[in-house]
């Protein structure tokens, strides 16, 4: 079972009082949900909804502050935000880049196979610190900078390709 999340739920763990139950939280949202067009009434019941709610965060923000590093939170709104964009506009890409790996994908993963003498099925090559030392030591790329290796050599792109790890720091 899930445990249940949102702002009732946070007011009720923190043990503040509030006039408007789950039911007519739900009413409401699912009458927002609906959209246009409202009524003048509507409006102002929305209206009032929407404070009710920014009132009602500002009540639990002050017993949270306790168990929270507003540092971090704001970070992650932060990060939440980028997200939004990513994922309303899409990830920006090297269209010519992304075009000639895409192409020559294939041949690729089949040189670093027989060059490395890996599996084909290995998750990632360079994911680690010590597949990038292993990498740098053995001539194979070098380290543009940290948690950043340039591959060159005999490839189908001919040149050299750069990508940042996930656990570059």
């Amino acid at each position: 079972m899930a445990m249940e999340t949102g702002l009732l739920r946070a007011l009720s763990f923190y043990s503040v009082q509030v006039d408007m139950g789950k039911e007519e939280k739900s009413s409401f949202h699912e009458r927002i949900m609906a959209g246009a067009p409202f009524t003048a009434e509507e409006r102002v019941e929305i209206l009032e909804y929407c404070w009710t709610d920014v009132a009602n965060t500002i009540l639990v923000l002050e017993p949270m502050l306790r168990f929270i590093n507003p540092a971090q939170a704001l970070a992650r709104g932060d990060f939440m935000r980028a997200v939004a964009v990513y994922e309303y506009e899409g990830v920006p890409t090297d269209k010519v880049l992304h075009d000639r790996l895409q192409a020559n994908w294939t041949t690729i993963t089949a040189n670093l196979a027989q060059t490395w003498k890996l599996n084909r099925n290995t998750a990632s090559i360079a994911s680690t610190r010590k597949a990038q030392t292993t990498l740098v030591r053995r001539g194979r790329c070098r380290l543009v900078e940290r948690g950043v290796l340039a591959i060159s050599g005999q490839n189908p792109l001919q040149g050299s390709i750069g990508w940042r790890t996930r656990n570059a720091q």
